[in-house]
């Protein structure tokens, strides 16, 4: 397989990017080439989503623009590869169309799957299936990282929730969850490397918890220990609960990750953030007092929580098979405010769900107007094949209808996203910069975002460059979505 290249497409959320780091070098240790050009490429790649009709629609039309690539090679050239989330649905469509069709969980089995089809690469009309003995989990395969200064680490896949109109369990299957030893070593490599940013990922990734053995404890010591930090100095660990209960929860990973950075070396420039630590997505029935402790405590993670409401109605989340009550969502909100007074909560939320009532839909708006979010992803409701809402439920409301929802949930956000982001002009922002946009003489336009995880636009000076680096940003400018600001 040597002197082919390869390019992965990759739809959907941070899990399936995160996938598609690790797809990328599990594809170099076996001979190939990575590419930035989809055309030149011999192998293309699609990491697909199912959750959203529009992705499925754009592989419908990547699949075209590959026929054509084939003949005008003979049928040699690309070889077509799907992975990712596709539902069994989608999966008996596009698995004639493609070359390899393999599930992400069979990804260390991948080098054999390349070299099937290559072998039988004279005879495409037989796609490659996949292996039912295949290993269940491959998060253990490192990835190659795209970005030099932030980094995906999955710390679990798979969902046990079956919410009526999710595809997940359908595509990722069960839950699976990686030892602490794993994640934490990776996450150790990391900021030996210097990563500014690093995301926890996971489907419900405060769920996460495994009971404790001693080779878990000798593991944490040695690792604080070599770090230069003792366990019973994190709060966490020193209670009552973490040595009689012996588990290690998602609260712990956060505290123990946040001790290795505040080992670090202080940042040179006046108090910058040595990192970031961010986690999605969460639930709201785990969202824990314990968590809220530990996030409110620890200096590494910034102040922002992403909550996932879906609804605003009793009776909808019931329909939906979100197991907590509008009240309880409200309550952990509260606490949350409590404990972190400055925190920017975010969420998602689907509108038009199979019933929802002009009343149901009227009490997702009061929802939106009490919680005051910073940012939320609404979403237009269409079926997925195969799941409960689509099997047992009727999509009754008609388009238009929720489109016009959409467009009110959004103009509340508007209206509190700006009230919170005007509360921060003249203030001085840490701002971790991501892109620069554009270069104009000696200045450029930057992007970036703060810990709040808010975007920023701002001009400074183009060289060095600024990608990469935590700097000081005054804010000059509230929008609702965006803030500008000048460089400190």
């Amino acid at each position: 397989m040597d002197n082919l290249s390869f390019h992965i497409i990759t739809f959907g959320c941070q899990m399936n990017k995160s996938d598609s780091e690790r797809m990328a070098h599990a594809l170099e240790q076996i001979g190939l080439t990575m590419t930035e050009s989809e055309h030149a490429a011999d192998v293309v790649i699609l990491n697909a989503c199912s959750v959203r009709q529009k992705a499925i629609d754009r592989i419908w039309g990547k699949l075209a623009e590959f026929e054509k690539r084939k003949k005008q090679s003979g049928g040699k050239r690309p070889y077509t590869v799907l992975t990712g989330c596709v539902l069994p649905q989608d999966r008996k469509k596009f698995i004639p169309r493609f070359d390899l069709f393999f599930p992400i969980r069979e990804l260390p089995l991948l080098k054999e799957k390349m070299e099937e089809l290559i072998q039988n690469s004279a005879n495409p009309s037989e796609p490659i299936t996949p292996n039912s003995q295949a290993p269940a989990n491959y998060l253990h395969i490192p990835a190659r990282h795209s970005n030099p200064f932030s980094a995906f680490v999955p710390i679990m896949t798979g969902c046990n929730a079956f919410c009526t109109y999710c595809a997940v369990p359908y595509t990722r299957g069960r839950e699976i969850s990686r030892r602490p030893e794993e994640i934490i070593t990776e996450v150790r490599n990391l900021l030996k490397k210097g990563y500014k940013e690093i995301t926890l990922l996971g489907q419900i990734i405060n769920k996460y918890m495994l009971k404790r053995d001693d080779n878990l404890d000798a593991f944490l010591e040695e690792c604080a220990n070599d770090c230069g930090f003792r366990i019973d100095d994190i709060p966490e660990f020193s209670d009552d609960a973490f040595r009689i209960h012996k588990l290690f929860k998602f609260h712990h990973l956060l505290s123990f990750i946040d001790a290795m950075a505040s080992a670090l070396p202080s940042p040179p420039d006046g108090g910058a953030p040595r990192f970031w630590l961010r986690f999605t997505s969460s639930h709201p029935k785990w969202f824990s007092e314990d968590l809220i402790q530990t996030i409110a405590r620890c200096s590494a993670i910034p102040p922002h929580v992403h909550l996932p409401v879906q609804a605003g109605a009793d009776s909808v989340l019931k329909r939906m098979l979100r197991p907590y009550s509008i009240t309880e969502y409200k309550n952990t909100v509260s606490r949350i405010r409590s404990a972190i007074p400055n925190a920017a909560i975010t969420t998602d939320c689907i509108v038009g769900f199979c019933g929802e009532t002009d009343e149901e839909f009227e009490q997702t708006k009061d929802l939106f107007q009490w919680a005051r979010y910073d940012m939320a992803f609404i979403a237009q409701y269409s079926p997925r094949p195969g799941t409960k809402a689509e099997q047992e439920m009727e999509d009754s409301v008609p388009h238009p209808v929720k489109k016009k929802r959409e467009k009110e949930l959004t103009e509340i956000l508007a209206e509190t996203a700006l009230s919170h982001n005007k509360r921060l002009v003249g203030t001085d922002e840490w701002v971790l910069v991501d892109k620069q946009e554009s270069v104009s003489g000696k200045d450029a336009l930057y992007h970036g975002r703060t810990g709040h995880n808010k975007n920023v636009h701002f001009t400074a000076p183009a060289r060095p460059s600024l990608v990469g680096t935590f700097v000081r940003v005054t804010i000059a400018d509230a929008r609702p979505f965006a803030l500008k600001g000048t460089y400190a």
